[in-house]
C-alpha cells in the first residue's frame, strides 16, 4: 500500500515528517553494515550499532505449545502454527537481544482456552505476562472476567474486532466488560481495523478509566485515509496507546520497512513516546541473534527520535502501562 494516500508523511513541513528513501545497497552501505554469516545474511542492521535503551520489554508475541494433545488448537482455526515456542526458549533467545520481560499474547487458535496461556505464565512468573482472548459480547464474560484472570499474571485482555468473536460495538455488555476491565486494572488491547475507528473513538470517550493499546500500528494497510485518520482524534485521549509493531506485514516489504516509515512517525507524534510501546511478534527457533535483529530493525525505523524517547517506547511505557515488577 502506497501510504501517501493516507496524508502522512508529508514533506512539507506541515506534519514534521520527513521520508528518507534509500535503496537496500545505499542504506548498507550508509548503516555500515557488513557481510555476515549466512544464518543472518538478511540483516540490515549492524550489532551494537545503537547505544543502548535499558532493560527493553516486548509487547507483543506468541508462544504455541508441543504438546498439541494437551493444549490443543480449537476446531478449525483461522490458522494453525506448526512450529513450537515455549517460555524456556523464549527467555533463552531474549537474553542476547537485550529484552528483560515480555507480554505473551494468548494466539486465536486457542480462542478462550487459556490452558496454555496459564500453563507458560506459571513456567516462567518472573519475565511473562500474559494477554488473554474472552468473548466480550456475553454477560458471562462480563460476570466471570475476574475469576479467568485471578492469580495469573495477566495485564490484559486481547479484543478482536473483525474476526473470532467480533466485536458487537451495541451490545451492553461489551460495554460493561470494557467498564470492567478498567476496574480490575487490566489493559484492553483492541486489534483494530481502522473502519472501527468511530466505534472505537466513542468507547474510550465513554470510559475513560480502562487503559487502551491499539495492536499493529492501527493495521493501516486494512483502511482508508479517513478512517486512519480517525486515530489523531483517539490519541488526544490520555488512556489510549499505540503500539509499535508488525512493520514487515503493514509495509509488505523486507527490512528496513521503509513504507511504513512515515506511519510510525505520525502515529509518535499523535500518542507521544510516552504512550507508545513497541513489539517484537517473536517466532520460535529465532536464536537471540535474530530477535536481536528485529531490535535494531525497530530502532532503525524510530532513530528520527532521541535516546531518551526510544527510552520510553522501549522499557519505560511498557512498564507504566502494564505496571511490570
Amino acid at each position: 500500500m502506497d501510504y501517501t494516500g493516507l496524508g502522512l508523511g508529508s514533506q512539507n513541513g506541515n506534519s514534521g515528517s520527513v521520508i528518507l528513501i534509500m535503496n537496500r545497497r545505499s542504506f548498507m552501505k550508509s548503516a555500515g553494515a557488513a557481510l555476515v554469516p549466512s544464518a543472518l545474511q538478511k540483516s540490515l542492521v549492524a550489532q551494537g550499532s545503537y547505544k543502548p535503551v535499558g532493560d527493553i520489554v516486548d509487547c507483543h508475541f506468541h508462544l504455541w505449545a508441543r504438546d498439541k494433545k494437551r493444549f490443543p488448537y480449537q476446531p478449525n482455526p483461522r490458522y494453525a502454527p506448526d512450529y513450537v515456542t515455549t517460555p524456556a526458549q523464549w527467555n533463552r533467545d531474549r537474553v542476547g537481544a537485550g529484552i528483560s520481560m515480555g507480554v505473551f499474547v494468548s494466539g486465536a487458535p486457542y480462542e478462550d482456552d487459556h490452558s496454555y496461556l496459564y500453563h507458560c505464565l506459571k513456567e516462567s512468573p518472573e519475565t511473562i505476562r500474559g494477554v488473554c482472548l474472552i468473548n466480550p459480547n456475553e454477560n458471562i464474560s462480563v460476570r466471570n472476567l475476574e475469576s479467568t484472570v485471578a492469580g495469573h499474571n495477566i495485564v490484559g485482555v486481547r479484543l478482536q474486532t473483525s474476526w473470532l468473536w467480533g466485536l458487537d460495538w451495541d451490545s451492553p455488555y461489551l460495554q460493561e466488560f470494557w467498564k470492567r476491565l478498567g476496574e480490575l486494572n487490566l489493559v484492553a488491547q483492541v486489534h483494530l481495523e481502522p473502519e472501527w475507528n468511530p466505534q472505537l473513538l466513542r468507547m474510550v470517550d465513554r470510559e475513560p478509566g480502562t487503559r487502551v493499546v491499539i495492536d499493529h500500528l492501527g493495521r493501516p494497510r486494512n483502511g482508508n485515509g479517513t478512517d486512519f485518520m480517525l486515530l489523531k482524534e483517539v490519541a488526544g485521549h490520555p488512556h489510549v496507546h499505540m503500539k509499535l509493531s508488525s512493520f514487515q506485514s503493514e509495509s509488505n516489504e523486507e527490512p528496513p520497512f521503509l513504507k511504513v516509515q512515515p506511519v510510525v512517525r505520525e502515529l509518535v507524534e499523535w500518542f507521544t513516546p510516552k504512550r507508545c510501546v513497541w513489539g517484537g511478534s517473536y517466532k520460535g527457533g529465532m536464536g537471540s541473534a535474530a530477535y536481536l535483529e528485529q531490535v535494531n530493525q525497530a530502532r532503525h525505523l524510530l532513530d528520527f527520535l532521541s535516546l531518551e524517547d526510544q527510552r520510553q517506547i522501549f522499557c519505560r511505557t511498557p512498564h507504566r502501562l502494564y505496571e511490570l515488577v
